[in-house]
């Protein structure tokens, strides 16, 4: 009797469990697929909206890329699927323009056309203007020696001996005396300038020869200078030998 009984236990937990099981593997399958529905919902996810830079998983971080990568092929394709199909109905289709460096160039204000009538008036009022039509040869030193300092001298030295040499022929060729103080006064004044820029000693005799050019055409004294000066009294002496001079032809010489 205990053994049947015992048969009859074993039989019906045995028919328990089987009858169990079916329902563990439902619940099993369930839950996979939902795990699969929600897998298949975060690939639908837009991830172009994602900056891949954050996530600190290398692999994640690489498919997050790769997914973007495939993304935006397919958001072109699909653009590019549509316009032919709108080419093909004969709608317009409005063509983007393409990134180059002439398309994305921003305009500039202070640009102004070659034709421009005020640019052009401003251009012939210019002090500059005679030098940049090539009528006046400007007086620069433009050198690319290491010691340009020994080579300056020499050449406002050639310099002041040629705006004397100028106003000398002015004071003698001109009808008038307004004209030559108006040409010493032009070199003195350009001296001045050059000697406040570059004090050098030897200054002095160029500094000299312009202010004697500008007193002599000034009708006043010829000063003198002594090789041992210093630049500051050059340039005092300019000062002096431009202020014997007429107000007037100061004021067309500035």
């Amino acid at each position: 009797m205990v053994k049947r009984r015992r048969a009859a236990v074993e039989a019906k937990d045995e028919g328990e469990a089987a009858a169990a099981a079916p329902k563990r593997q439902l619940r099993k399958r369930s839950s996979s697929s939902s795990n699969s529905s929600s897998s298949s919902s975060k690939k639908k996810k837009d991830l172009r909206t994602v900056d891949p830079t954050k996530i600190r998983n290398k692999a994640r971080r690489s498919a997050v890329r790769r997914q973007q990568q495939q993304q935006h092929k397919e958001a072109k394709r699909l653009k590019r699927k549509e316009r032919k199909i709108k080419e093909a109905k004969g709608e317009k289709v409005e063509r983007q323009t393409p990134n180059t460096i002439e398309s994305m160039r921003r305009p500039d204000d202070s640009m102004v056309a070659e034709d421009d009538a005020e640019a052009a008036e401003a251009e012939e009022a210019d002090e500059f203007a005679p030098v940049f039509r090539g009528e006046k040869t400007p007086k620069l030193f433009i050198t690319t020696s290491k010691s340009a300092a020994a080579a300056a001298p020499l050449f406002l030295e050639t310099a002041a001996a040629d705006a004397a040499a100028a106003a000398a022929a002015a004071a003698e060729a001109a009808a008038g005396a307004a004209e030559a103080a108006a040409a010493a006064a032009e070199a003195a004044l350009l001296l001045h300038r050059v000697s406040v820029s570059y004090p050098y000693s030897s200054l002095v005799t160029a500094a000299a020869a312009a202010a004697a050019a500008a007193a002599a055409a000034a009708g006043g004294p010829i000063p003198r200078l002594l090789e041992g000066d210093s630049s500051g009294a050059a340039r005092g002496l300019l000062l002096q030998a431009a202020a014997d001079l007429s107000e007037d032809s100061l004021q067309g010489c500035n």
